[in-house]
């Protein structure tokens, strides 16, 4: 009994030492969390306005207004007259009356001869024909040399013409509906260089037919540039400016301001198209 007292004693020592040991260990530095890996960071998320390249082809349809400015020649129908006269042969008397307004005889000694149905032709003089004065029996005498006398005039109308009153400015609105394809490349210094076709019908009757130029700057998913070139239609420069949106990686939408310099044709059209 006495050595199971003992093996006891010896057995509770050994725990306490073992306790005091490990407990020790423990919390000598207080509570220690365990160390693990760090979880990776997320990359932040790409958009389109930070991916988005403008470089490579296109393609797409268009639709807007086009204003045109002319000017032609305003025609009218005239009627065309002419100016119809009754005369008769001049006489004895209208000879002393034309020379008498005249203010006299330019020549004293000119000539004049008459003729009479029923007696002898005769010659007399200028400056005795004016000391003379006149009376009816003056008009039975012809001056067949000297020109009608006018008894009356009118005006008579023969036909009509078409004339010419002036230039007329006209203004007119149509619609517009087309194609397009272009190709573009965009720089590392963001700038945009392409070219473009397009063809186009204004209200269902006229075609165009244009090779366009551009030169732009992507701001992102922006592109305002400014673009020239040819139309085959009007034969004349074109001009304007434009601004595209990417509005998927695919999906592009804009909206191109242009004028016909010759023409004086002014187009604006919405545009979508698709890049390949």
């Amino acid at each position: 009994m006495k050595s199971l007292n003992v093996f006891n004693m010896v057995m509770a020592t050994a725990f306490a030492v073992v306790f005091v040991l490990f407990g020790s260990v423990s919390f000598a530095g207080g509570y220690v969390n365990p160390i693990t890996s760090a979880p990776p960071m997320a990359r932040p998320a790409t958009t389109t306005a930070d991916s988005f390249s403008w470089t490579g082809p296109y393609a797409g349809l268009s639709y807007g207004s086009q204003k045109t400015k002319s000017t032609r020649m305003n025609q009218e129908e005239r009627d065309i007259t002419e100016t119809r006269y009754e005369t008769r042969p001049a006489n004895k008397a209208d000879i002393w009356n034309q020379t008498q307004q005249a203010g006299g005889c330019s020549e004293p000694r000119e000539l004049f001869w008459f003729t009479h149905e029923s007696a002898d032709p005769y010659v007399i003089t200028c400056d005795v024909l004016m000391s003379m004065s006149p009376d009816d029996s003056w008009n039975a005498w012809s001056a067949p040399w000297a020109d009608p006398v006018i008894e009356s005039q009118w005006e008579e109308v023969i036909g009509s013409e078409m004339v010419s009153t002036g230039p007329v400015s006209h203004h007119t609105t149509d619609s517009t509906l087309g194609a397009f394809i272009g190709y573009r490349y965009q720089f590392q210094n963001r700038l945009v260089l392409g070219s473009e076709a397009t063809y186009t019908r204004v209200s269902n009757h006229d075609e165009d037919l244009r090779l366009l130029v551009q030169t732009g700057y992507a701001m992102g998913n922006f592109l305002p540039y400014v673009t020239a070139g040819y139309s085959f239609d009007a034969s004349s420069v074109v001009f304007g400016l434009g601004m595209d949106v990417a509005l998927t990686n695919r999906l592009i939408g804009g909206l191109v301001y242009t004028q016909e310099k010759d023409s004086k044709s002014e187009r604006i059209e919405a545009r979508i198209g698709f890049k390949f």
